[in-house]
């Protein structure tokens, strides 16, 4: 399944919004999810907490442990984002050998063609082709802004659009309503929601989004979580997901239990361009000794 399809399906998962009611006041799930579907186009900025335990299976080969954590800003509705990657891994390879990845990484996204990334650290313990210490060396520590042509496009899928926040309601089911119940300090719904798989294909069907791969990731995948949605604002507090048997290839499957938190909803501060950042070209990495290329790049 490419980056591009699984990213949007991550982030449909991932959601958060607001509106406003009066406090405590019990409604029918339905409705609360309803209410937060529509109102999230009013969703304008928000700062958000994700960590996530994983565990990836090639099926053949190599398997994957590990941690993530990212904390990040949203503004304007997701066109401009700014988010700090920490990610530990540990990696048995039986072609390779073992190696253990930890990496700090920061990506400032101003627009579509106005990217900026800096690896502040990222070691491979043993040293591998991919992640050659002379190599992170020359980057690390430096803000670069990306050729436009390489600014990913998906580059914003990572965070909640309007049309994703607006899937929530769509494609999840509410299985057991736990009532209002105090969640940091404020009362809030309580629900414990799995992943509608049929309502998803048709979600996405809608928006004349191809499903094919869609259905082939999703389908061993049980996705079961829990919801906190303030029951004053109806912004969306907490998100917690279990997700089991997630095919990222034909062969490949994820695992993984995450958590997403959101805080200063439509009140989250600027993102501004990082200051001193230098225009990357594939000159940088041509000016480094012949044995610290790439393979593919000699």
């Amino acid at each position: 399944m490419r980056l591009s399809h699984l990213l949007p399906l991550v982030g449909i998962l991932l959601v958060g919004c607001t509106t406003v009611h009066a406090p405590g006041e019990s409604l029918l799930p339905e409705e609360v999810l309803q209410r937060t579907a529509s109102e999230s186009q009013k969703l304008d900025s928000s700062q958000y907490l994700i960590t996530a335990d994983f565990d990836m299976d090639s099926g053949n080969t190599w398997t994957a442990e590990g941690v993530v954590r990212m904390d990040g800003i949203i503004q304007h509705a997701g066109k401009q984002v700014r988010f700090q990657t920490d990610v530990t891994a540990e990696i048995t390879d039986s072609t390779n050998g073992d190696s253990t990845i930890d990496g700090t990484v920061e990506v400032v996204v101003m627009g579509k063609d106005e990217v900026y990334l800096n690896i502040h650290s990222l070691t491979s313990q043993p040293n591998s082709a991919l992640f050659q210490p002379d190599v992170i060396g020359k980057l690390a520590g430096t803000w670069w802004q990306l050729p436009s042509q390489d600014a990913a496009p998906q580059s914003t899928t990572v965070t909640p659009d309007p049309r994703l926040l607006q899937a929530q309601a769509s494609v999840i089911t509410v299985i057991a309503d736990k009532g209002i119940t105090e969640f940091n300090g404020k009362m809030s719904y309580h629900y414990v929601v799995e992943l509608d798989k049929e309502k998803l294909f048709s979600y996405l069907e809608a928006l004349k989004v191809e499903t094919d791969e869609v259905r082939a990731s999703l389908k061993d995948t049980v996705a079961e979580g829990e919801i906190w949605i303030d029951a004053e604002t109806f912004y969306v507090q907490k998100v917690l997901w279990n997700i089991s048997s997630l095919h990222t290839s034909a062969q490949a499957t994820l695992d993984t239990s995450l958590t997403l938190t959101f805080r200063n909803q439509n009140a989250a501060p600027t993102i501004e361009p990082p200051v001193g950042a230098v225009q990357f070209t594939p000159a940088v990495l041509f000016a480094l000794p012949p044995d610290a290329l790439f393979n593919e790049e000699r």
